[in-house]
C-alpha cells in the first residue's frame, strides 16, 4: 500500500480529529482570557490625572504623598511593579534602563523623574531602598538618584493610583501571588496620563517623542495594544515563577490545528505526485482488476 492511500485515510480522520482536539483548545483559550481579562489588562485612561493625595512611604520610609512628585515642573515616569517579583518586573525594570539609557538629549533629573510604585501591599521601604540602590547604578547618568522615587503603600493607596491609570492588577492575599500587566506610563508635570508604552521592551524614539508631549502637558494617541503569549506571576511562598493560563490554551491549539493540517497537506502533495496503487515488478502504477 503505498503512502497515497494512508493520506487518504488521514485525510478521511485527521480532519475530525484536529477539530475535536484544536477547536476545543482554542474556545477553551478563548473563555480563560475572557475570564481572567476581567481582572487583569490596562485600559489607557489618557487624559485623567492621578489623585495627588495618595499616602506612600518612600524608599526611606517617610510619608509622603504622590502628589509632592507633581510641582509643575518636570514630567513623570510612572512604573507599576513590586520589588520582589523575579520575573516580568525584572524585564520591564531592564527595558526602562535600556531606553533610559539610549536616550542622548533627555536625562532623569533634568527633563523629567521616574516614580516606581509597588503594587504589593506588603513590601517595605527597605525593599523600595534596595531597587533604587540597583536601578540608578545601572543608570548612565550619574547623581540623579533625587530623581528617582521608589513608593510602597497599602493596598487602598496602590488601588486608587491603578485605577485612575487603569492598571488592573490581580492580587490574592491567601497565596500572595500578583498577576499584572506591563507597561510605562508617561504623566504630565501635573499628573495627567499623557502616553502609555506597553510590553516589556521599548522604542527610543517612541519614548522620545511621548516625553517631549508630556513635557508640554500633551495628551498622546492610544498606543498599540501588545498581547503576551501568557500572564506571569511570581510566587514569593514557592520563589518560582509561573504561568498563568491566559492565552496558553490558545496558542497550543492553534499549533495542534497548524500542525494536523501541514500533515494533511503534505499528505495530500503526496497523494498528486504518487500512483494510488503500485504493481509489483513493472514501476507503474495503475488499477487491478478482482
Amino acid at each position: 500500500m503505498s503512502y497515497c492511500v494512508r493520506s487518504a485515510s488521514f485525510a478521511r480522520f485527521g480532519l475530525p480529529l484536529a477539530l475535536i482536539l484544536g477547536f476545543p483548545a482554542v474556545t477553551q483559550g478563548q473563555t480563560d482570557r475572557a475570564r481572567v481579562s476581567e481582572k487583569i489588562g490596562l485600559t489607557q485612561k489618557l487624559g485623567v490625572k492621578v489623585p495627588m493625595d495618595l499616602p506612600f512611604r518612600d524608599e526611606a520610609g517617610r510619608e509622603v504623598t504622590l502628589g509632592q512628585y507633581f510641582q509643575g515642573e518636570r514630567p513623570v515616569v510612572l512604573t507599576l511593579v513590586f520589588f520582589g517579583c523575579k520575573g516580568s518586573c525584572l524585564m520591564i525594570r531592564d527595558g526602562l534602563l535600556k531606553v533610559l539609557n539610549s536616550q542622548k538629549k533627555l536625562h532623569a533629573g533634568r527633563d523629567f523623574d521616574v516614580i516606581v510604585a509597588s503594587i504589593h501591599p506588603k513590601e517595605t521601604p527597605q525593599l523600595a531602598a534596595e531597587a533604587k540602590k540597583f536601578w540608578t547604578e545601572n543608570y548612565k547618568v550619574q547623581g540623579t538618584e533625587g530623581a528617582w522615587h521608589f513608593l510602597t503603600g497599602d493596598m487602598p493607596a496602590i488601588q486608587s493610583l491603578t485605577q485612575a491609570v487603569g492598571f488592573k492588577f490581580d492580587y490574592d492575599p491567601k497565596t500572595d501571588v500578583i498577576v499584572h500587566p506591563a507597561t510605562l506610563v508617561l504623566l504630565t508635570p501635573d499628573g495627567t496620563a499623557s502616553y502609555f508604552m506597553q510590553g516589556a521592551v521599548y522604542s527610543a524614539k517612541e519614548f522620545h517623542d511621548a516625553m517631549l508631549k508630556a513635557a508640554r502637558s500633551e495628551v498622546g494617541q492610544t498606543s498599540p495594544v501588545v498581547r503576551w503569549p501568557a500572564c506571569l506571576a511570581y510566587d514569593p511562598a514557592t520563589g518560582k515563577y509561573r504561568v498563568i493560563v491566559e492565552n496558553v490554551l490558545v496558542w497550543l491549539g492553534l499549533l495542534t490545528v497548524a500542525f494536523l493540517f501541514g500533515s494533511i497537506g503534505y499528505m495530500a502533495f503526496k497523494h498528486r505526485r504518487e500512483p494510488l496503487f503500485k504493481i509489483p515488478g513493472s514501476g507503474q502504477g495503475g488499477e487491478t482488476g478482482a
